[in-house]
């Protein structure tokens, strides 16, 4: 196997770039899915020469300057320290758009679309709803809501200023009018307005499932976005459903993304505060969302 401190020092100055994918595929340690590491080492190399997916499947000559051999020496060492390929870019998709992301935000991840298709059965495009997404992160939740509803109005929170700060980049950067705030949601309500949606994707990871999730989630992602207490795992919830009946109109809805092995007991929570609350999968046919109307 070859090892990450190999260079590219004798591939010379003139360079094919369906060779650079091939040489940059063994420097990988193979701990992933061949078809992932493909992707990832694919990612790196659009970033790193500006290129597009085709052009490097084409095998384009590039001019592999000592600062791109290094930068990519660089990206490989990370990527096999377990490093998310979305840190090292700087940037992830959801939705069909792309998002600047870093540490103190969670990567938006596929499973987390369903949760926007399950708000977007619930009203039409064109009403002017009012909505909270609680700990908004890169903001994709609430941006993308905001797209999709364009007479909306969109607020979200989030209990991290650093995330704050990325998700009104991305905001500016896909020009969405989404009204941040920092913000504990388990200590204050909001100040806003009557509610037709509270979205969110909570932490809702318990400690003891940690050793079931990769280490590059792991070691890299917010743990406050993650994990909540072995004897309190529904502590997000809780607070969704109770504020929700303060904050929400009468038959306004919580739309809310969860943990798969929590599917019943979560539902029967939102159920015990008085909505009328049903559990629903995603593609995997994993349970994943909650959707509750007030009643």
């Amino acid at each position: 196997m070859i090892g990450p401190h190999r260079t590219f020092a004798k591939i010379g100055k003139s360079l094919n770039t369906r060779k650079l994918l091939e040489e940059t595929l063994r420097q990988i340690y193979p701990n992933k899915a061949t078809h992932e590491i493909r992707e990832m080492v694919l990612l790196l190399l659009e970033e790193l020469t500006g290129l597009s997916r085709a052009e490097i499947l084409a095998g384009k000559e590039i001019d592999f300057t000592p600062y791109l051999q290094q930068k990519l020496h660089n990206d490989i060492e990370r990527l096999n320290r377990n490093e998310p390929v979305q840190y090292i870019i700087g940037k992830a998709w959801f939705y069909g758009r792309e998002y600047r992301v870093t540490p103190d935000v969670l990567i938006p991840r596929p499973e987390t679309e369903e949760v926007i298709d399950a708000a977007s059965r619930l009203f039409s495009s064109s009403d002017p709803i009012q909505i909270l997404d609680v700990g908004t992160g890169s903001g994709c939740i609430a941006i993308t809501l905001k797209l999709k509803f364009p007479h909306s109005r969109v607020y979200a929170i989030d209990i991290c200023n650093q995330a704050l700060q990325i998700a009104r980049d991305n905001a500016e950067k896909l020009t969405a009018e989404v009204h941040f705030m920092l913000l504990d949601f388990l200590t204050t309500d909001p100040d806003v307005p009557e509610l037709d949606l509270l979205i969110s994707n909570p932490p809702y990871i318990t400690e003891n499932e940690k050793h079931t999730l990769h280490a590059n989630v792991v070691n890299y992602e917010p743990h406050h976005a993650l994990f909540v207490p072995d004897n309190d795992p529904l502590i997000f919830y809780k607070a969704l459903a109770e504020k929700g009946n303060r904050l929400l109109k009468k038959s306004g809805y919580v739309v809310a993304e969860i943990n798969e092995r929590l599917g019943k007991s979560t539902t029967d929570l939102f159920l015990s505060y008085g909505y009328d609350a049903a559990l629903q999968k995603d593609l995997s046919g994993k349970d994943r969302i909650v959707v509750a109307k007030r009643s």
